[in-house]
């Protein structure tokens, strides 16, 4: 999936609808549990971006280990701010 995440970063085009077509993809490769770490980023995001301590809040809530909620941060292309121990 990586690599395919890798590929897709390196276009940035338009679909006929004028969205794009990247960020559908990348929203499509996103597992099961994957999608509970993207409703809770979502709602924490302001400005694209949660803190790292928010992250980390995720994490512990959803029982899943910090990195994967980094991954789908990137994924969805939510930044994560103010990082305190390097995780993200």
């Amino acid at each position: 999936m990586a690599e395919i995440v890798a590929n897709l970063e390196e276009r940035n085009h338009k679909d006929d609808n004028g969205g794009c077509c990247e960020l559908k993809i990348r929203s499509f490769l996103l597992g099961e549990k994957d999608v509970l770490i993207k409703e809770h980023l979502l709602r924490a995001a302001k400005d694209g971006r949660v803190s790292c301590a928010g992250a980390l809040a995720i994490a512990r809530e959803l029982a899943v280990p910090a990195h994967d909620v980094g991954r789908v941060a990137d994924a969805i292309n939510i930044r994560i701010a103010k990082c305190q121990l390097g995780c993200f």
